[in-house]
């Protein structure tokens, strides 16, 4: 559908947020989402926010109308540039 709406195909926008699930304090005593190897939270650093921060990364790629054409949750680790990589 997203392909029906955007007209220019050569020119997206990618941006990503923090998704904190506990103080970077508490990450050694976490318990939330340890089910797996692959699911497990990892320590990230914001830099519009200037902190540290223990869970995951929201990262969304749009095109310039605005519509939304991909989006996932990954490691806080990873960086942008390594996200469109995969994509």
């Amino acid at each position: 559908m997203s392909e029906k709406i955007t007209s220019d195909r050569d020119y997206y926008l990618v941006d990503s947020m923090p998704v904190e699930i506990c103080r970077l304090s508490r990450s050694s005593r976490c318990s939330i989402c340890q089910e797996g190897v692959h699911t497990y939270p990892d320590k990230g650093y914001c830099a519009t926010q200037k902190m540290y921060y223990y869970g995951y990364k929201l990262h969304a790629i749009c095109s310039i109308e605005g519509v939304f054409s991909d989006f996932d949750l990954t490691k806080a680790s990873v960086h942008d540039i390594h996200y469109l990589k995969r994509c």
